[in-house]
């Protein structure tokens, strides 16, 4: 008898697994109710780096990266990015003509930004530090000189005398 008993409880449990029940489909009062899935967030392949807000010399930086010094010639950009990842979201960006690579370093000697319409030319350099990799930027086109100004008042901006003495020599130190 327990062999019956062990057969029948098998059955019933065969039974109880394969039974299912129809869906039911929701009705709008339940919909309502429902709390709705959150969206699922963009997500970048790997080695993809996200364009953040800042630019420097028109170029926007990658959000992972920040600014550690900027002038109105040179920029210098640091953050814990893949240098070769860099290089390509530099490459995307720019019109380049041809790239240098050296030990630890790629060259960009002379871009134009796409989409830009300015007589500005940069040229950039991503340099892998290990941890931390750099993004040197330099503007190769300096500004248009100022037009009607006299000899000695060129000198006098240049910070020198029409002999070439410094106007303040205390400037320097």
């Amino acid at each position: 008898m327990t062999r019956w008993a062990s057969v029948a409880l098998a059955l019933l449990t065969l039974l109880g697994c394969a039974r299912s029940e129809t869906a039911r489909p929701i009705q709008h009062d339940q919909a309502k109710d429902s709390v709705p899935l959150p969206a699922t967030p963009d997500r970048l392949p790997p080695g993809r780096l996200l364009e953040g807000e800042r630019q420097v010399f028109g170029l926007r930086i990658p959000r992972d990266m920040s600014v550690v010094s900027e002038t109105r010639q040179t920029a210098e950009v640091v953050g814990p990015v893949r240098a070769d990842d860099l290089s390509d979201y530099v490459r995307a960006r720019v019109l380049v003509n041809h790239v240098e690579m050296g030990e630890g370093r790629i060259i960009f000697p002379q871009v134009k930004l796409r989409g830009d319409t300015s007589p500005r030319a940069l040229r950039v350099e991503v340099v892998d530090g290990g941890f931390q990799t750099r993004l040197l930027l330099q503007n190769l086109v300096s500004r248009a000189p100022v037009e009607g100004l006299s000899e000695d008042e060129r000198w006098r901006r240049a910070g020198m005398t029409p002999k070439g003495q410094l106007i303040d020599p205390n400037s320097l130190e």
